[in-house]
């Protein structure tokens, strides 16, 4: 994988137990696709020179599913469709390959029918199942077939079977980012708590699995994500409400306490349903836990999705200013699911639609015309958002390049946050900073006064606020000391010089003030 941005994981892997139809299955969807597909046994047995069987037989179980991680991580790319054996996800490393390929559909039917499938000539064929049983395997496998991102019914003929499969593959969109020695696996579609499930069992966790579940989802939601995690192991469960209140030590430091005490540790793994606060406390919980547990994100609402659950960073609030203390700790795991989104109220989806802006605004001026033409939201274009910023974090993991443009707006819209004790959403604060920077950088000369106009007009058009009120903005002023990116007497600010064409600037801090406030307001 390059080092920069989210890059496409594009097969669609099989899993499944015996019986189930995997490779028959694969070469059907193959057939339909023209694209080429493998069975992972085939493979491992032509290299080997010897049916998997006996290399099992030979090797022993744990040293052929070595084998088999490192076969699958060198597949080649052009392949479109993978049948794995029915063992490859017992296996931490077999999991890990496997997810790096694409969506992971498993595929399920009936355990009479897999037993009527299942001929005793083939028993002995098959050394493992003949030593557990299929019952037994079934019940030894649980967590390893309920480790994919999907179930698919294998009952019927099979171009029914492949039809099954090639829409669910169609519904998932797997990226992989890389950031250093860190990768997150961004998996975006619908209903994935399926996919929760696979992204915890993937990281075979040995303790207690650490969830925190934002009281802003829906209860019926929670509910069923909350019960597939079950299904896996002992929860620690922390309900909690959602907003920047919930950023802090004392909330930390209870879900730490209460997750120690039922036993969770570096080998648990932290999850968050929820909102932009809810993701950045489980990623600092995470990140101390045992100094350094699993960490998996379901973002809840837009803004989350584009910000606080791509790149690591994690944050709390102290009394003197927002997110001045935080860690580095990439999620192992990030679910974009599209029908969280069904939920938010009005206003929160328009706060969301300010990094959307924000995002196109910086990274490319073809979608940014579409994110302007399109006035909202589609799957597609947060998808697009998503490899904007990943390519971003990519390229400056630890925030000290270009990861800072990012910030645009950000300044302002912070001290407004503050000025304002949370009542203005996070999203509708940085559209006015944002605002406010593009009126600024007009005054310099950076831009022109057309695009400054435009670009907040863009904004109203998304039902965003482009200006404060001035008793807001006066509050305001005096939180601008204590943001994170001043010192020394003065403020880093992030300025606009064309469509993808954004700066760093570091002015003194009363000048920063005096452009801030002065172009925060109405004109």
């Amino acid at each position: 994988m390059s080092e920069a941005g989210l890059h496409p994981a594009t097969a669609i892997v099989l899993s499944g137990p015996p019986g189930v139809g995997k490779t028959t299955t694969a070469f059907a969807l193959s057939a339909r696709l023209g694209a080429p597909a493998v069975d992972l046994d085939e493979v491992i047995g032509g290299r080997a020179g010897e049916p998997v069987p006996s290399l099992i037989a030979r090797l022993g179980e744990a040293s052929f599913r070595t084998v088999e991680a490192e076969t699958l991580r060198h597949l080649p790319s052009r392949l479109r469709v993978v049948a794995l054996g029915g063992g490859t996800l017992t296996s931490p490393a077999g999991r890990r390959a496997a997810q790096d390929l694409g969506p992971v559909l498993g595929l399920t039917a009936p355990t009479e029918e897999l037993e009527r499938r299942l001929d005793q000539p083939s028993l002995h064929a098959r050394p493992i199942l003949a030593q557990r049983g299929l019952r037994g395997l079934l019940e030894d496998r649980r967590n390893s077939y309920a480790a994919v991102d999907r179930t698919v019914d294998a009952e019927g003929p099979v171009e029914v079977v492949a039809d099954r499969v090639h829409t669910s593959g169609q519904e998932l969109q797997v990226r992989l980012l890389k950031l250093g020695t860190a990768n997150t696996r961004v998996v975006l579609g619908h209903q994935l708590h399926d996919a929760a499930a696979q992204a915890v069992a993937a990281q075979g966790p040995t303790r207690p699995v650490v969830l925190l579940l934002d009281e802003g989802v829906p209860a019926s939601t929670r509910a069923i994500y909350r019960s597939r995690l079950e299904a896996l192991g002992p929860l620690s469960v922390h309900e909690l409400p959602g907003g920047e209140e919930a950023k802090q030590w004392t909330t930390a430091a209870g879900i730490l306490e209460a997750a120690a005490r039922a036993g969770a540790g570096r080998q648990s793994v932290v999850v968050a349903l929820g909102g932009g606060a809810v993701c950045d406390l489980a990623g600092f919980v995470a990140s101390i836990l045992g100094r350094g547990a699993g960490l998996v994100l379901v973002p809840s609402t837009l803004l989350a999705q584009l910000d606080a659950s791509i790149g690591g960073k994690t944050a709390l609030n102290l009394a003197a200013g927002r997110n001045l203390i935080g860690t580095f700790h990439p999620a192992n795991t990030v679910l974009i699911d599209h029908d969280l989104l069904t939920s938010l109220p009005p206003a929160e989806l328009k706060s969301g639609l300010a990094e959307l802006f924000k995002i196109a605004l910086i990274s490319d001026p073809t979608f940014f015309g579409e994110v302007r033409a399109a006035r909202g939201a589609s799957p597609v274009l947060v998808g697009r958002a998503i490899e904007a910023k990943a390519a971003l974090v990519a390229a400056d993991p630890l925030d000290r390049g270009v990861r800072r443009h990012l910030n645009l707006g950000h300044t302002l819209g912070h001290a407004l946050e503050r000025a304002s004790n949370f009542s203005i959403r996070h999203g509708e604060a940085v559209a006015i900073g944002i605002a406010a920077i593009a009126r600024y950088s007009a005054q310099k000369g950076w831009i022109s006064e057309d695009l400054s106009a435009e670009l907040v007009s863009a904004l109203e058009d998304l039902g965003l606020p482009s200006t404060a009120p001035i008793e807001l903005l006066a509050a305001a002023r005096a939180h601008l000391a204590n943001d994170k990116k001043s010192g020394n007497g003065r403020l880093t600010l992030i300025t606009i010089h064309g469509l993808a064409k954004i700066a760093v600037q570091e002015l003194f801090l009363d000048e920063a003030r005096e452009a801030l406030v002065r172009n925060g307001g109405a004109r």
